[in-house]
């Protein structure tokens, strides 16, 4: 929209006020009943210029975590959700986050626009580019201490040309549609479908693929006359693998909630526990996870492999003992399991007899034994 300046508008007030008396100011003819509505607004007014920009916010631990963003029907968990403002940089603009996560921005100038989300007095930031005059914008935003990041928008501008990035939810080659954030996607066969300047199937992508999509919008459903893959074709963006210690575990077995590396880690009742079960998920424990990133940057995992239980140590006498070199043996009411990577200090396999006083540093398993890397032998049989 073109902004009135301030030489045209003793102009602009002097045409209405001759139509005005043309018409005897009654609201009757053509010409003044057109003009009326838009020299009722002040200019500029929040209500009809600038932008249009909302949507939800949830934490890094929100209630997001284990379903796609519909924006049409919101369900996010008050108790969990966070309540703050969110405010446009620069500007007075700004606008409450309700108890359920959502705000809503209006009058929003166009260009590159700075959002600041202040949430319990810890302030985080992330730019929008481009705004648009009239433009309408819905953002998933996750904000994990001062990093606020993006996971799903739909931008909409005013000749309703829209555009939406997320990642597939559902999808279905033969109707030659799929479900981002919660709107229906119909891609003609004439529509461009690339992963770069590369042509792409409809029918090689997937639930899980992140996408950008250009087309045209009526409320929940979507024509698309461009959809650009943005991760590689057949390995969606969420797909992870990695190793590490487990800082803590959340309630409930099964299904599981764990930290791992930082990162929280869900389980479903599908997820394969290996070399152990969900009750062997405790702190200290090392896991290799595999599976996917959802959008609130949390692991759903499809895959959870128990590596190494927790750390841990083991002081006093033999009570039992058989096997060499591999012994097996009884120490403060714990067995004690040897391999060939064990170490042995202050003796040899031979000097664990009973009443020897030891020292044994491993791993708990997880039918309760204790795995030794290290055995030191501090005292022999009296």
């Amino acid at each position: 929209m073109t902004m009135v300046t301030p030489p045209r508008l003793p102009r602009v007030l002097v045409l209405s006020a001759l139509l005005c008396a043309a018409a005897a100011c009654s609201g009757k003819g053509s010409p003044a009943s057109s003009l009326a509505p838009s020299l009722a607004q002040p200019s500029p007014s929040p209500s009809v210029s600038g932008a249009t920009i909302g949507g939800t916010v949830t934490t890094g631990a929100g209630s997001l975590a284990s379903r796609v963003l519909d924006f049409f029907a919101p369900t996010l968990n008050a108790a969990t959700s966070p309540a703050g403002t969110v405010t446009v940089a620069g500007t007075s603009i700004s606008a409450p986050i309700s108890g359920n996560g959502t705000f809503t921005l209006s009058g929003v100038p166009p260009g590159d626009v700075r959002l600041e989300f202040n949430i319990g007095g810890v302030l985080a930031t992330l730019t929008l580019t481009a705004v648009q005059q009239l433009e309408r914008i819905t953002l998933s935003v996750i904000v994990n201490g001062t990093a606020a990041t993006i996971s799903g928008n739909i931008r909409e501008a005013s000749d309703s040309t829209t555009e939406l990035e997320g990642r597939i939810a559902v999808i279905s080659a033969e109707s030659r549609t799929f479900q981002v954030l919660g709107i229906t996607v119909t891609v003609p066969a004439g529509a461009t479908v690339a992963h770069g300047s590369t042509p792409v199937l409809l029918s090689d992508l997937r639930a899980g693929d992140l996408v950008h999509v250009k087309g045209t919008r009526t409320a929940a459903t979507m024509i698309a006359s461009e959809v650009y893959v943005q991760n590689p074709v057949g390995t969606p963006l969420g797909d992870v693998s990695f190793e590490g210690v487990v800082t803590a575990v959340g309630a409930g077995c099964p299904p599981a909630t764990l930290t791992v590396n930082g990162k929280t880690v869900t389980s479903t009742e599908s997820t394969q526990i290996l070399a152990g079960g969900c009750s062997d998920l405790i702190a200290g424990v090392t896991v290799a996870v595999t599976g996917t990133t959802l959008a609130n940057g949390s692991i759903r995992a499809s895959k959870i492999r128990i590596e190494r239980g927790p750390t841990v140590q083991v002081d006093g006498s033999v009570t039992a003992v058989s096997g060499c070199p591999t012994p097996t043996l009884t120490v403060a009411g714990k067995t004690i399991k040897s391999n060939a990577d064990t170490k042995f200090v202050g003796g040899a396999c031979a000097d664990l007899v009973i009443k020897a006083v030891v020292q044994v540093t491993g791993t708990s398993q997880a039918d309760g034994s204790v795995l030794a890397s290290l055995i030191r032998i501090e005292k022999h049989k009296p």
